[in-house]
């Protein structure tokens, strides 16, 4: 429906804007109601699935997690902060969970429109498809220099988020065997 949306805007804009008449437009209104009302409801289908996802694959994450921690050895909790572990488990498994939701829907949403906007100009005009998808190259290339820079920068965020999480652990602890 997406993909279908500028096409209906021409078609309103070439019949009743151009030619000056409103003969059909009431059906044309309804056939665009019907699409919005699809679009709305795959959009809430898709946000509920995402959302019952992402809270499912957390759950089952942070169990499991969980489960881990108790069975290391007391050795590693004098290597590593309670406030580290923490903190690197929740910043991981919020990751995790993103990607395998959302992650997900974006990539089959994406996937599809670029799939249909590309046959919609093909079928429209092949010369100006080819002029905007020849585009694409340069894009991806830009991306990718991108991405290496926000991962390099997202990784160093995730390393303070830990090392102040693990600040505030040990003085909330320190706080509590001091009143102790």
């Amino acid at each position: 429906t997406d993909a279908t949306m500028p096409l209906l805007t021409r078609f309103a804009i070439d019949n009743f804007i151009g030619e000056s008449r409103t003969q059909g437009i009431i059906w044309f209104a309804l056939v665009y109601l019907v699409l919005l009302l699809i679009k709305a409801s795959t959009i809430f289908f898709l946000i509920y699935i995402a959302e019952k996802l992402m809270l499912n694959v957390s759950h089952d994450i942070r169990v499991t997690g969980f489960k881990k921690l108790q069975e290391l050895s007391f050795s590693y909790y004098d290597k590593n902060t309670v406030g580290n572990l923490i903190a690197r488990l929740t910043s991981d498994t919020h990751r995790l969970t993103g990607i395998l939701s959302w992650g997900l829907v974006d990539l089959i949403w994406a996937v599809s429109l670029l799939t249909f906007i590309t046959i919609i100009m093909v079928n429209l005009n092949f010369t100006i498809a080819l002029t905007v998808l020849i585009v694409i190259p340069a894009l991806v290339a830009v991306s990718l220099f991108f991405e290496k820079r926000i991962l390099k920068s997202s990784r160093e965020v995730r390393k303070n988020n830990s090392i102040i999480t693990s600040s505030f652990n040990e003085g909330i602890n320190g706080a509590i065997t001091s009143k102790t």
